[in-house]
C-alpha cells in the first residue's frame, strides 16, 4: 500500500514555476528536491505538482527505518530493514 501525494497549481501552459526554497524559477519539466522535507516538486506547464515517499509497512520480523532528512528525495524515505 502506498500514498502519493500530489499538488497542483497551473499558472500557463509553458510557464517556468517559483517553488518556495528553489534557488530560483524552475524550468517546465525541471524538478527541485530540497533537504529537510523529502519531497520533490516538479515544474508541469507553470504548476507545480508534489511526491513524498510511499506509505509502507514492514514485512513480518523486519522493520521500518526512519527517513533521512540531510538527504534529497527519494534516498530520504524510510526504508524496510531485516
Amino acid at each position: 500500500c502506498f500514498v502519493v501525494l500530489s499538488v497542483t497549481m497551473s499558472h500557463g501552459a509553458s510557464a517556468d514555476c517559483k517553488i518556495p526554497g528553489a534557488p530560483g524559477p524552475v524550468k517546465n519539466g525541471g524538478t527541485f528536491t530540497p533537504i529537510g522535507q523529502c519531497v520533490k516538486y516538479t515544474c508541469e506547464g507553470g504548476g507545480v505538482s508534489a511526491m513524498g515517499c510511499p506509505l509502507m509497512q514492514a514485512r513480518p520480523g523486519c522493520k521500518m527505518s526512519r527517513g533521512d532528512l540531510t538527504k534529497r528525495y527519494p534516498n530520504c524515505c524510510p526504508k524496510e530493514v531485516c
